[in-house]
């Protein structure tokens, strides 16, 4: 099968023109419904959903700098508790959306088909400093994904809901189900917890459930919107199905999985494949781990579970980092041997 679509460019990276191997895809379609108590929460998901993919967008994720890795493992405790205050905190606003998620395909962009844009190869030929290799980083990353890519698309029916003063949070959020005609046994998830081990909307405590039925509050309800990511231009469930079928050029990134530190590539190891880029490649890999290392005993000594499983993939990212980095200043020694550069003159 060929492929019909742009493969992507990421972190200035470019995919050489051999097409990878495409299978069918490992995830089933599926529905779900997310809530958001803020403006600002619904914008933040969205943008990590165009960057980093469904899965990291609508689960337990942790960022390192520009690098967002999927945690191994259930959800913490800690993550549970955080997600049960925001269900029930006072808000004015909740955005709840139901999301129809149809992955088609899914491949796998391997490292040795992995090149450096001209871009930035040009911009790591001028780092010679820290404060150079700084630069490069926040603009290009410090690791790339050789991991799973899934295409397809994810149709979004999303709703917002106001009321005229502060109220809890599952009562907006069950006023915006009735408007998107979504039965209030449904599970519900966010951005930070997919919300199955916490039960559904029936779970109401008697004071909610009369404040609900019995409430003064004036809800002002906006229509039903929708987004459409993959098979653009199309708004009914039945026609969008039918366009990813139908059309391949419709298909667009939705997800992509982070599940073994094999699928993160430091961006340096790209870089020394070629001769002149070596010692960039040296000096990015040091700021980064420079950088990083901080990190790794504040974050072990959290009392949280989500901090101390951060600590371990960093802890294992900065090892294999100081490795390149031992082999790249090894390579870089006998070559200046071989040229008489470390000779005295």
């Amino acid at each position: 099968m060929k492929v019909f679509w742009p493969l992507p460019v990421v972190g200035g990276l470019s995919v050489v023109s051999k097409s990878p191997a495409i299978r069918g895809p490992v995830d089933p379609q599926k529905t779900e419904t997310l809530k958001f108590s803020s403006i600002e929460d619904y914008n933040t998901f969205q943008e990590k959903l165009s960057t980093q993919g469904w899965t990291l967008a609508t689960k337990v994720g942790v960022s390192l700098g520009k690098l967002t890795m999927k945690l191994q493992g259930d959800y913490s405790e800690e993550e549970k508790e955080k997600h049960k205050k925001e269900m029930h905190k006072k808000v004015r606003t909740v955005i709840v959306t139901e999301s129809l998620y149809v992955p088609m395909k899914c491949f796998q962009i391997p490292q040795l088909q992995m090149t450096l844009t001209d871009e930035a190869k040009a911009d790591a030929r001028r780092v010679t400093s820290a404060t150079e290799a700084t630069t490069f980083l926040e603009k290009y990353s410090s690791h790339v994904y050789a991991g799973l890519y899934h295409v397809g698309g994810v149709l979004f029916r999303e709703v917002n809901v106001t009321s005229s003063h502060e109220t809890n949070a599952c009562l907006l959020m069950r006023r915006g189900l009735c408007k998107l005609e979504i039965s209030g046994e449904v599970s519900y998830s966010s951005p930070f917890f997919d919300g199955k081990a916490e039960g559904t909307f029936s779970q109401f405590s008697d004071t909610e459930s009369y404040e609900f039925a019995n409430s003064s509050l004036q809800f002002e309800t906006s229509k039903v919107t929708v987004r459409v990511w993959g098979a653009t231009s199309v708004e009914a469930k039945d026609e969008f199905l039918k366009k990813l079928d139908a059309d391949h050029a419709a298909w667009a990134f939705i997800d992509k999985d982070i599940d073994q530190l094999k699928d993160l590539v430091g961006i340096w190891e790209l870089m020394a494949i070629d001769r002149d880029l070596k010692k960039p490649a040296l000096e990015i890999c040091k700021q980064w781990h420079t950088t990083s290392s901080g990190e790794v005993a504040e974050l072990a000594s959290s009392k949280t579970d989500e901090d101390k499983n951060r600590s371990k993939w960093l802890k294992s990212l900065l090892d294999r980092g100081k490795a390149f980095q031992d082999a790249i200043q090894k390579e870089i020694n006998q070559s200046n041997s071989g040229t008489g550069d470390n000779k005295p003159k």
